[in-house]
């Protein structure tokens, strides 16, 4: 868990190398990745710096395969910065590839029904961002201001 904060806060500061370094370090090291968290932090720090961020390393864990896949599946549709069309992304992986355990429907409603501007949201388990999405689309309709933290342990 610490690489992973430390990889993601060097993408804050434009210092995507230093997250490289430490993906190497860990895995230098043998520390396991399995679900691929630690990459995807540096993966962020990269994008994060507008840089192209490495490959990812050869053994997942099954449980994230079907994440990437659907990472994989938004970055070949949606433009960068498009909330639109990632949601829109992941709800059509969602219902024509495999499906996933994300807002929708009548929840999705209720939640968007229950914000207000300016509203400052903290959500624990986004798995993969979709209802952080949801609801900063919705508060941009509501005129901006506001803010959405969301926190995953296993991201």
């Amino acid at each position: 868990a610490d690489f992973r904060c430390a990889a993601r806060s060097c993408g804050h500061g434009g210092a995507w190398k230093e997250s490289v370094a430490l993906l190497a370090k860990a895995k230098r090291h043998g520390l396991p990745d399995r679900v691929a968290s630690l990459w995807s932090a540096v993966v962020w720090a990269c994008e994060a710096s507008m840089v192209k961020a490495p490959p990812p390393p050869g053994s997942f864990s099954p449980v994230a395969w079907k994440e990437l896949e659907l990472f994989d599946f938004v970055c070949q549709r949606a433009p960068r910065g498009d909330i639109d069309a990632v949601m829109h992304s992941v709800e059509t992986f969602a219902a024509e590839r495999r499906w996933l355990k994300v807002l929708g429907g009548a929840k999705r409603r209720l939640v968007e029904g229950c914000l207000h501007p300016g509203d400052r949201i903290v959500e624990f388990g986004g798995y993969v961002g979709y209802s952080a999405l949801v609801m900063a689309r919705r508060l941009r309709e509501l005129g901006g201001g506001g803010r959405v933290v969301s926190c995953e342990a296993d991201a």
